[in-house]
Parts: structure tokens; sequence; C-alpha cells
């Protein structure tokens, strides 16, 4: 019987055939237009921000006929551009159930202005910018473009704008214990649910600095509410649109095949890898454009990708097609006015980040790995380590001298690959002729003549799965996973035909650094505590009447709110907010 893991690989939806997919009838038609469309929101730790801070997102992603979370989409992007529409930061999100979390680093050399947060997914893509979540951010620099700001005098109180948020229910509420506290305090405080399964829902909870720059107050999710209201429910096609396809099986991947006087190549197997010790496998096979296209849904730890002919051919090229951001629209941009007292607290604020940044490694956030990725999909490969054994030079060698279950033979045509013996109680006579699949640090090897010579000085281990297995239309026997001592094989791999990309990973979830005085005073007694935000929970799921918090607060003096922004399970935005003084 073959493995199961031929059975994943063969599988692909009749539906998604190529990256801009061309509708070709009515009920293709049916099909996409009964798929609702998506809409989003982003809550972020503060929206103004200085040069070497991070700022940190919670990406909420809804259907938009329901208003639930979406189960649609499986990747998200999120950018920040400029006043001329050019991308400043971009990063690719893995949505789980319709979440992500993230952050990143404003840049030293960014210049002091109005600045756009966009969050979208590649289905929203089909409807431009009046679907995606517009968010505006603001960057002072403090260093430069100084004539970029308009300063008015202390006293001059008519440039405000400010926009308060009050609180947008009854359902819940934020019990603080104090309103007054000290340095280095710990601050406990809870939220009630008022309304049992009414308050349930998905929120991003943080406690923050009252804002410096009242004009720049923050924008929270009940703030929105055109946005949600005027988002589409579904796309509305006609037989010949093209469009982007929603990414429901994971991250699209896909490009082209041409042979070398530029024709497309159909009906032509093509192998994309996924490197390192957790390996992914795809195939695809081009279409009636040469195009091929492949969905990845395991989260995929390197940044490369290696796409490769199955039968290996010197007539074809591959390409590797890249999905273009959302299509853009120009937005004035809004003046930023501070008053002359203002200037000495952005340059505090400064100091302070820094003085932060240099204790960066003392409290540092740690990177959640996850499900552990099978790259044998549930089989137990034999495992031969070299070094228990004398040393050969070359691949060829070691397998005649150590592997007595693989080894070099040539098929029909006289060309050489590598044969595994089966599994002599799954034993089916046709595999006996058949190669293996060969990887090496997870690159797939479709020509096993080109590694006879490999130096197997470098060769940490050598794993054999000695089952059956179907890739794309081809038939193997077994599959032999070497792993180099390096593990970096991908880094200098030159397909002899194919492309080797590096590629956007997406961003990975994290445990976000806590600070704690509690018994640790020792520990942290000398390190400065400037921190701002004293507490970020991008997505707390309140699911019972009450829910306890605490935290601690740094040396910074003043005023800080606790805020909780989300939905509830049903879509409903809510906002609250409790003040409290550090003195």
């Amino acid at each position: 019987m073959k493995n199961t893991l031929a059975n994943i690989l063969l599988f692909l939806g009749p539906l998604f055939c190529m990256a801009q997919y061309v509708v070709k009838d009515i009920e293709e038609v049916s099909n996409l237009t009964s798929l609702s469309q998506e809409r989003v929101y982003i809550s972020v730790s503060e929206n103004v921000f200085l040069p070497g801070e991070y700022l940190y997102y919670q990406f909420y992603c809804f259907n938009s006929a329901n208003s639930k979370l979406s189960k649609i989409s499986s990747v998200a992007y999120i950018e920040l551009i400029d006043q001329n529409n050019e991308i400043i930061i971009q990063q690719k999100l893995r949505l789980e159930n319709g979440l992500a979390q993230g952050d990143f680093f404003i840049p030293v050399d960014v210049q002091t202005g109005n600045y756009r947060l966009i969050g979208y997914t590649y289905w929203m893509a089909n409807l431009t910018m009046k679907q995606a979540f517009v968010k505006d951010i603001y960057i002072i620099n403090p260093y430069k473009d100084s004539n970029k700001l308009k300063i008015v005098e202390d006293d001059d109180l008519n440039f405000l704008s400010k926009t308060i948020t009050n609180s947008s229910t009854k359902d819940l509420q934020i019990i603080l214990e104090t309103k007054l506290v000290k340095t280095r305090e710990k601050v406990s405080f809870s939220i009630r649910n008022f309304k049992d399964y009414l308050g349930n829902g998905t929120y991003t909870i943080k406690v923050v600095k009252e804002p410096e720059f009242l004009q720049l107050e923050n924008e929270y999710a009940v703030d929105y509410k055109s946005y949600f209201t005027n988002s589409a429910k579904q796309l509305n096609i006609k037989i010949g649109d093209t469009i982007n396809l929603p990414e429901q099986r994971g991250e699209l991947f896909y490009g082209q095949v041409k042979d070398n006087k530029g024709s497309k190549v159909t009906n032509q197997m093509v192998v994309l890898s996924s490197p390192g010790k957790e390996s992914i496998l795809k195939y695809a096979r081009t279409n009636s454009e040469g195009l091929y296209y492949t969905y990845i849904k395991k989260p995929y730890r390197l940044n490369r990708m290696v796409v490769q002919p199955l039968n290996a051919t010197d007539s074809i090229n591959i390409e590797w097609g890249l999905k273009k951001p959302i299509e853009k629209t120009a937005f004035s941009p809004k003046e930023i006015v501070l008053r002359k007292r203002d200037i000495n607290k952005i340059k505090q604020r400064s100091v302070y980040n820094q003085i932060e940044n240099q204790f960066f490694e003392v409290k540092p956030d740690s990177i959640l790995i996850g499900d552990k990725i099978d790259p044998f999909d549930g089989g137990i490969p034999e495992v031969v380590y070299l070094d228990d054994y004398t040393r050969f030079n070359t691949l060829e060698e070691t397998l005649v001298e150590i592997l007595n279950n693989a080894g070099y033979r040539k098929n029909g045509n006289g060309i050489d690959y590598i044969r595994i013996l089966q599994d002599f109680e799954k034993v089916t006579e046709d595999y006996n002729n058949y190669p293996s699949i060969v990887l090496i640090d997870g690159v797939f090897i479709p020509n096993h003549e080109s590694i006879r010579e490999y130096n197997a000085h470098k060769i940490k281990s050598i794993s054999l799965i000695r089952d059956q297995f179907v890739l794309g239309n081809k038939n193997y026997q077994g599959v032999m996973a070497i792993e180099t001592f390096d593990g970096d094989f991908y880094q200098n791999y030159v397909p002899p035909i194919g492309i080797n990309k590096s590629i956007e990973t997406p961003v990975p979830k994290k445990q976000y650094f806590t600070q704690s005085y509690d018994n640790l005073e020792e520990t942290y007694k000398n390190v400065p505590d400037y921190r701002r935000i004293l507490m970020w929970e991008p997505s707390f799921e309140v699911n019972k009447e009450i829910s306890t918090f605490s935290f601690y607060t740094s040396d910074i003096k003043g005023d800080f709110k606790i805020i909780l922004d989300g939905f509830t399970s049903y879509g409903k935005p809510i906002f609250l907010s409790q003040s409290f003084s550090v003195e």
C-alpha cells in the first residue's frame, strides 16, 4: 500500500489553478461569489513613534458576511507606506483562525511624517484599497527633518484636534485596585464580563503611557464603524474576469516555465523544496499558460525555496512569480503640530528609548517555535550516523560500505540513480526498479548522479524510509534524507535547471517579555526601566466572568491607561479604558 504522503502530495483542489485566475464559466462565477469577502482591523500599541521604537500589533481578519473571525485566508499582509505610497516595511502573517500578531522596528533613518499602516489578505486585494484596513501612523525623527514640524506656543490650544474614544460598552468593565501607584510597583486589575456569552470575545489588552502629543490620539475598533459597515460582503465578478484567488489552503507559491525560445511549457512537473531539518516538499504541474502553483500550509522555517523540474531536462527555464502588493490610492498627509514644550518631551522619550535598547538583551522576547514539522509525515526512519563508522570520501563509497539498504544502480537507459530496498513487509514488485526521493538538508535532488562524488565528510547522518511514494505522476521507492553537519547545503546549491530563491518568511509568533520584580530585585536592581508599554497582551480570549491580570510599573512617572480593544465573538467592536498615575 502506498504511503499516505503520496495522497497528500497528489491532492490539489480543482478550482485553484493559477495565481491570477481567469473565471471561465457561470459555475465558477457562482462558486467565487458565494465565498465571502474579508475585512481587517489592526490594534496597535501606539500611533506616535520615534525611530528606534517598536510598533506592536494584533491583526484581526473577519468574514465580512457574518462579522466573525475569518476561516477563509490563512495568510495576511501588513505594510507601512509613506506619503508617496512607497513601502517602508512589509510583513507576511500566518493567520490562525483569523488572528495574527507581530511587531516591527521603526528604522532610524525614517523621515518625520504621516505614514499609513495597511492590512489586507490576497483575497481582499481584488477590491484594492476600498477593502483594506488603513490606519494613520505618525513618526517624529528628532534628529532630522525638523522643518516638517509645525511648532506653536505652549498656550496655543486652537490647533488641538484631540479625539477621545469613550467606553463603548457596559457589558465589560475594567476593575483597578488603585489609581495611584509608585515606580516598579506591582499593579493588579481584572476584567469583568457582566453579559456572559454576549461579552465573550477576543481582545487586545495593553497598558501604555498617556499620549504626550494630544492632537495625535490613537483610534480603536469602535472608531472604524464606517469601514466595517461599508466593506464589501462578496466579490462581484463575471466570466472572463481576472482575480486573485484566496489563500485558503495555505500560502500561495507560483511561477512560470518556458522553453529556451520563450514559449510556455505545459504539463511540466516541478518540485518545490522548503529546506532545513523540518523540510517541506511540494509539487505542481504547469497549465496551458505554463504556470505552476502550489499552497504551503505548514509553517516553513527558512527563507529559501528551491524549484526544479521533476524530470531533468535542459530545454526549460523556471521563473518565480511574485504577488504584487495591494494597489494603493493617494492620500494627503496630515500636518504634525507640536507645542514648544513638546520638544523637551520628545528628547526625553528618545533618551529613554535609547537606554531601553541598550538593555534589550536583559529583557528579550522569545519566539514561539510552534508544532514541529515531520518531514517523513509519520514514517519512522532508519538513521545512520556516519561518525559511528569508518569514514569514506564520497557518498557513493559510503552507501556501498555502510548502508546495506541503499546504493547506486543503472536504469534501463544507463542512467545512475539511488535505489532503496523495500521494507519486505510491504513488498510491491513493480517498485523494485524505482528510484528513491533524495534530499540533502531538505533540498530535493532530481539528478542522483550529480551527488555521486559528494564529500561524505560533510555528512552527519543518512535517514531512510523504505516505503513506496508517489510524487507528481512519478513512482518512487523510499526516501533518503541526508543531513550535513552545517545544515546549509541549500545556501550554495545551484540547481542545474531551476531556481534557488530567497523568500520572505511569515512573522514568527512571540512571547513578549514581561517585567517582574518578584524575588528578582537583585537581578534588575541596577537595570534602568523606561518602558512606556507596561503590558502588551495582543490576543486574549474573554470567556468567563472575571479575568485577572497584573503588571509592574517602570521608572517613568506620569499618567497611564489600561486599554481593552477588540471584538465580541459575534463581531461587535469594544473599547474600555481605565486611567491611573505613577508617582
